[in-house]
């Protein structure tokens, strides 16, 4: 009975990957090797249009871009990600379900959004100087 628990639940996640566009996000931008810290635990993550959440996460920026990976036991079913700073065509805070949401658009498809926290505003400040000329508080 505890081996069927496991192989159902084990499904389940990995289905959970696939419905929320975890797994397309991974396949799209894979981790590569090497730490992108400081790391900061992170959660109210949510991915993909449909607005499903991510499992809690660690949470990472440095040169090369946003390093995003699933705590354990969540690991084997949803791979790390990073998504370069050349991958992110805009940004924004708006009211989502009566919460600021940041959201993140990588692609032509792709969001993220964020519950604000720490990892936001750094985020942020970094697509500012990127994204908007002059470091204007307006998104893209």
């Amino acid at each position: 009975m505890l081996v069927f628990a496991v192989v159902v639940g084990a499904l389940a996640l990995a289905l959970f990957a696939r419905l929320t566009g975890w797994a397309a996000l991974a396949r799209a931008y894979p981790h590569g090797s090497g730490p992108h810290g400081p790391f900061r635990p992170t959660r109210g993550v949510v991915v993909g249009p449909s607005g499903w959440n991510a499992p809690p996460l660690r949470a990472g920026l440095d040169d090369t871009g946003i390093f995003l990976a699933p705590l354990p036991p969540f690991s084997p079913f949803f791979q790390p990600l990073l998504v370069p700073w050349s991958a992110v065509t805009g940004f924004e805070r708006r009211e989502y379900m009566f919460f600021e949401v940041f959201r993140l658009r990588c692609g032509e498809k792709a969001v993220i959004g964020f519950l604000p926290s720490a990892i936001t505003s750094a985020i942020e400040r970094r697509l500012q100087e990127r994204l908007v000329p002059g470091g204007s508080a307006q998104g893209s």
